[in-house]
């Protein structure tokens, strides 16, 4: 994707084809933000269709907590120069 929104699908033998994939737009937004903004919205919305038990959200809060696992288990990784295994 570029800085304009443009996503261009290139496969073998076809030609390549541009779609523009505007983010929503929030009057409340800075639109420099725009996707930034536009993914909270969307994760808080899912969010609280789960609360509301309309819906299941698609992340759950443990699984949240197992990429934070991952992450800080990289970081020791790293400052260790070994192979660090996650707990879970």
């Amino acid at each position: 994707m570029d800085k304009d929104y443009k996503i261009t699908l290139s496969q073998k033998a076809k030609e390549s084809k541009k779609i523009i994939a505007d983010p929503p737009h929030f009057q409340w937004a800075d639109p420099d933000y725009a996707l930034a903004h536009s993914s909270m919205v969307a994760c808080n919305r899912d969010i609280l269709l789960d609360l509301l038990n309309e819906k299941p959200s698609e992340n759950t809060g443990e699984e949240n907590l197992k990429t934070m696992e991952l992450v800080f288990s990289s970081y020791e990784s790293a400052l260790q120069n070994k192979i660090i295994t996650p707990l879970s």
